[in-house]
C-alpha cells in the first residue's frame, strides 16, 4: 500500500493504486437459473447425483471396453495399447494407476450387484462404492448397503478398512 492510498472500514473505499479487475461471471451454460434457497439446494443435490450415476455409467462402460478388449484394435490416429489403463493413458492422459483401480472397482461390481444398482442411482458416492468392492460379497452385500447409505463417505472407507485389516490378520494366523 502507497502513501496515498486512503483506507478506511468502508468496502467503497479502494486500498490500492493499482485499478480493480473485476470478477468474471460464469459462463451462461454453467449459471444455473435464479432460484429460491430450497429449490437451488435441491438442483445441487440432484446434480451430484447425477455426476455418480455418470461415474457409475462411465464404469459399466469401461469394464466393458477391457471384457472385449476394445485396446487392441487401431483406432484412427491412437496406437495399440496393451491393455485398458494403458489405452486410456494414451488416448486422454488418465493415469495408469488411477485407470486399474476404476476397473477393480468395475469388475467388483459384479459380484455385489446391489451395490451397483444402488450407485447407478445415484445413491452411493463412488468412495462408497470403492470402500465396499474391497470387502463386500454375496453373503453381506445387503448389510452392508444399508450401512453405507446412512453413514458418511469417511466412516464408510474407515469401518472398510477395518474389516480388511481383520481379514488379513484372520489369514496369517490360519496359515
Amino acid at each position: 500500500m502507497n502513501a496515498t492510498t486512503p483506507v478506511s472500514n468502508t468496502p467503497s473505499t479502494t486500498l490500492s493504486s493499482e485499478p480493480s479487475t473485476p470478477i468474471a461471471s460464469p459462463s451462461p451454460a454453467c449459471s444455473p437459473s435464479p432460484t429460491t434457497d430450497i429449490s437451488h439446494a435441491a438442483a445441487l443435490e440432484e446434480s451430484y447425483r447425477e455426476v455418480i450415476r455418470q461415474f457409475c455409467r462411465y464404469l459399466v462402460r469401461l469394464r466393458e471396453f477391457d471384457l472385449h478388449r476394445g485396446y487392441r484394435p487401431r483406432v484412427k490416429g491412437r496406437a495399440k495399447a496393451a491393455n485398458t489403463p494403458e489405452w486410456l493413458r494414451l488416448g486422454c492422459g488418465a493415469k495408469t494407476a488411477t485407470t486399474a483401480e476404476h476397473l477393480r472397482v468395475a469388475y467388483s461390481l459384479l459380484s455385489i450387484p446391489e451395490i451397483e444398482s444402488a450407485f447407478g442411482n445415484g445413491e452411493l458416492s463412488y468412495v462408497k462404492v470403492r470402500a465396499l468392492a474391497r470387502v463386500a460379497n454375496a453373503s453381506t452385500e445387503s448389510s452392508m448397503l444399508d450401512f453405507a447409505r446412512v453413514m458418511t463417505d469417511s466412516q464408510v472407507e474407515e469401518y472398510c478398512r477395518r474389516m480388511q485389516r481383520e481379514s488379513c490378520s484372520k489369514t496369517h494366523k490360519t496359515a
